[in-house]
């Protein structure tokens, strides 16, 4: 009679086993990570196309007479400074279903003052005020062959929007948990300017925004939009929509 022995692994073996499990987690584990979409590169992608389609809508809405193609105003009164100035802020509230706003809140004019201002003298850009206008980035070319150096204007903005956000109230919030900070400038300085040959508006206001309610500098982000709608936005703004083959670049 034969003992039914049945064969079992050895120590040797299971500890190649064990090894090899080991091995294959240290690899497959921070792939898997890595491969895991970012949440906070996901909101603000998301945020700039909702923003791009607000801008859109609002260009073409009755509140603002569209037959030059740019920001024109039909409603607001020209007597009253604070409601032109919030009067874009307002209106972007409303188009993006805030519930709540509070656009009295100016804190991105205040840092765009602090930057070197000569009413529009620059030969690039500069930030600047015209007479009694609110703050703004101001694009201006000294000749027809005058390059703006992009690099250095949208890393600025970044700059702007760094600061603004930092222990400061936002002018209101999206359902996504998005906190925005609309500067407070109407877009009725109408000059524009000639860059590399191109004939184009002048005057940008800035938009700034917060993927993290914690208010960390790597999560903010932010974008000047142009009296005819155009945009450029900031260079983390940029490296993110690279990824996607974007270019939202104004020319």
């Amino acid at each position: 009679m034969f003992l039914d022995r049945k064969k079992a692994f050895t120590i040797t073996e299971l500890m190649i086993v064990f090894l090899l499990i080991g091995v294959l987690s240290a690899i497959l584990i921070p792939a898997l990570l890595n491969a895991s979409p970012d949440h906070h590169k996901l909101k603000a992608k998301k945020a700039y196309n909702t923003i791009t389609r607000a801008v859109e809508y609002l260009l073409n809405s009755g509140v603002y007479s569209h037959s030059d193609g740019n920001f024109v105003s039909t409603t607001f009164g020209l007597d009253d400074a604070d409601d032109i100035n919030q009067f874009f802020c307002n209106n972007l509230a409303e188009t993006l279903n805030v519930k709540e706003s509070d656009c009295t809140q100016d804190t991105i004019n205040t840092l765009v003052g602090q930057k070197p201002s000569n009413k529009c003298s620059g030969k690039d850009y500069s930030f600047a005020t015209d007479n009694d206008k609110r703050k703004g980035i101001c694009i201006q070319s000294t000749s027809s062959n005058t390059r703006l150096d992009m690099a250095t204007f949208q890393s600025d903005i970044d700059t702007i929007c760094t600061a603004t956000t930092k222990d400061t109230t936002p002018n209101f919030k999206t359902a996504d948990g998005v906190l925005w900070y609309v500067q407070n400038t109407d877009f009725s300085y109408n000059k524009n300017v000639v860059v590399s040959g191109i004939t184009s508006p002048s005057f940008y206001n800035v938009v700034c925004f917060t993927t993290d309610d914690k208010l960390k500098d790597e999560y903010k982000f932010g974008l000047a939009i142009r009296r005819d709608g155009k945009m450029i936005v900031g260079t983390k703004l940029q490296t993110l929509l690279d990824e996607d083959n974007m270019n939202p670049s104004a020319q």
